[in-house]
């Protein structure tokens, strides 16, 4: 259909238009000018000269050149809306038909290389899902599978299921295997139920390089083998063995008879995790460079701790939780420890206010760790009432300027824990939490760390620390020593200053950060500061680390006006 506007046909203004674009990137052409020039503004005593009829055609001009412009414009746009789409779905067309071909060229080092992502990438993923995730490739086409079964380093994870480990094992050929034991526990007598794949995979324990042992309480219809408890590692020859995780789930004392690690042969062990149990007797702790162990107080001695520790010269990180349980006050006398390679420390103390806490300053008093970097302290109060919670265990863990001399990143983080309930099943008693709507008082002794730059504090609760002790606390003269001299409560110049919690929490922890900042402006260190960053988050209901939200960071004294503005409100603001 043609259009006529103005004596020209539509068809042909568009392509007038278009070809003046292609000569002269000109959307007008140069004949239209004249007719379309707009008008411009004019008095009223020059409308008055112009007259009715002289105004009468400006706006039939004007008119005209509407006409004429908006439906080639409307249509252009159109048609460019049009364009842009079907172009867009092409592009994305081109680069699925590109992708799909480069498959076909694709060589089989890049290939295994992509596999190998895909299968280890997660470093938190069960060998369940990486055994899974290997057969499902290994599915996509013939040269995915004939390239995964060529790579046995995807098939190297034991998951404890038979019918996956059946079929990924023989895949593996010589690679190092990861295996996870999920085995069953019986308290009488004392035996592991151990899937039959497992007990399949023990003639190979040569090639192990990992060994996860997870244990829960055994169900009657569970299948598998009997194992007594005692000789589940007699005999293996664990020489390629890097890594040992012991992990009880519901039985705490499920490794109670496995006490003997004689015959745990692992001359090449690195890296030991161990939950409720610690391996006393084990041969090749001198050769550990990274230690992550949890227990509770009174089921390991912490003179043999100590003791045991001391072997360790190649610990590079260290991480040690210690749970109050019903032990008594330590009044041993331990010898002088250095850990001169650790760059990575977390000290992390659970206390149950049912049970008496245990003094643990002797303890700590005997170590120094003089490369230490990196110093993360966690303390956790559990108890039954809503008062509020006060932690002093940290004048037991810092004590002496020489324990920490080279620690720059310092995290202080302190939660706490209200019970609410209790509720009994089969797999035992199950207690309920809530975090509770009270103060946390807890003493840093930040001078004690003269080489820090970089201070987080991290709370679930309204954290309230101080640098020196405050002498209502009952048992404060039980458990810590005379006050610290007046320099040691001066706090190293600060680089950055950190606070992980949620605002109305932040108010206590604002003080704190003020009285520091204040004294680092008095002394003339002001320029070394560089930033406040207040993470805005809540904590996970055990009590774990801050979950961020929102952040905001504040620059020289901008910093301090947050804090002064934070203390001026509410705690519940």
């Amino acid at each position: 259909m043609t259009i006529e506007l103005g004596g020209e046909s539509f068809e042909s203004d568009l392509f007038e238009v278009v070809k003046n674009w292609f000569t002269h990137k000109d959307a007008i052409p140069q004949s239209w000018k004249g007719d379309l020039k707009p008008t411009s503004p004019m008095s009223y005593s020059d409308l008055q000269i112009l007259g009715a009829s002289g105004c009468s055609d400006l706006v039939s001009l004007s008119r005209r050149a509407m006409k004429r412009l908006k439906p080639l414009s409307d249509t252009l746009r159109e048609l460019a809306s049009a364009m842009e789409a079907q172009s867009n779905a092409v592009c994305t067309n081109f680069n699925a038909v590109s992708n799909m071909g480069s498959l076909i060229f694709l060589p089989n080092e890049l290939l295994v290389r992509i596999l190998q992502f895909v299968v280890d990438g997660d470093p938190d993923q069960a060998n369940s899902a990486r055994s899974k995730a290997a057969i499902t490739l290994s599915h996509v086409s013939q040269y995915f599978r004939n390239t995964a079964l060529s790579c046995a380093a995807l098939w190297s994870y034991v998951t404890g299921s038979s019918d996956v480990d059946t079929l990924c094992f023989p895949r593996s050929k010589d690679a190092l295997l990861d295996v996870e034991m999920h085995v069953g526990y019986l308290p009488n007598p004392r035996n592991f139920v151990l899937e039959q794949s497992l007990n399949n995979i023990l003639p190979y324990s040569r090639r192990w390089r990992s060994l996860l042992v997870e244990v829960q309480a055994a169900e009657e219809r569970m299948q598998g083998q009997n194992v007594d408890i005692n000789d589940v590692f007699r005999g293996l020859d664990l020489r390629s063995l890097e890594s040992l995780h012991l992990r009880p789930r519901v039985v705490s004392r499920c490794f109670g008879g496995l006490r003997d690690f004689r015959y745990l042969d692992a001359p090449n062990l690195r890296h030991l995790t161990s939950v409720h149990v610690y391996p006393l007797s084990l041969l090749t702790l001198a050769n550990l460079t990274t230690l992550n162990m949890t227990f509770r107080m009174g089921h390991v001695g912490l003179a043999d701790l100590h003791n045991d520790l001391s072997r360790m010269k190649a610990l590079e990180s260290f991480s040690l939780k210690l749970e109050s349980g019903n032990g008594r006050s330590d009044g041993h006398l331990y010898a002088k420890l250095e850990f001169l390679r650790v760059r990575q420390l977390k000290i992390e103390i659970t206390n149950r206010w049912e049970q008496a806490p245990i003094g643990l300053g002797s303890f700590f008093s005997s170590m120094s760790f003089p490369v230490a970097v990196d110093f993360h302290l966690k303390f956790l109060g559990v108890k039954h009432s809503e008062r509020n919670f006060e932690f002093y265990e940290l004048r037991n863990i810092l004590q002496h300027v020489t324990q920490f001399p080279c620690v720059e990143m310092f995290c202080l983080e302190a939660n706490a824990l209200t019970v609410v309930s209790r509720t009994i099943s089969s797999a035992g008693e199950t207690q309920n939490y809530r975090i509770p709507r009270k103060d946390i008082t807890s003493i840093a002794p930040l001078g004690l760390l003269p080489s820090l730059k970089h201070l987080t504090l991290c709370s679930n609760g309204r954290m309230l620390p101080c640098l020196r002790s405050k002498p209502t606390y009952m048992y404060w003269e039980r458990w810590t020593s005379e006050e610290p001299p007046e320099e040691l409560l001066i706090v190293p110049s600060l680089e950055t200053v950190t606070i992980r919690a949620s605002m109305p929490a932040a108010t206590g922890m604002s003080s704190f950060v003020a009285e520091i900042l204040q004294k680092q402006k008095e002394r003339g260190d002001w320029g070394k500061f560089r930033e406040l960053i207040v993470v805005d988050g809540d904590q996970a209901k055990d009590g774990g680390t801050c979950v961020s939200e929102h952040s905001e960071a504040y620059t020289g004294d901008s910093a301090l006006e947050w804090c002064e503005k934070r203390k001026a409100m509410s705690p519940d603001e």
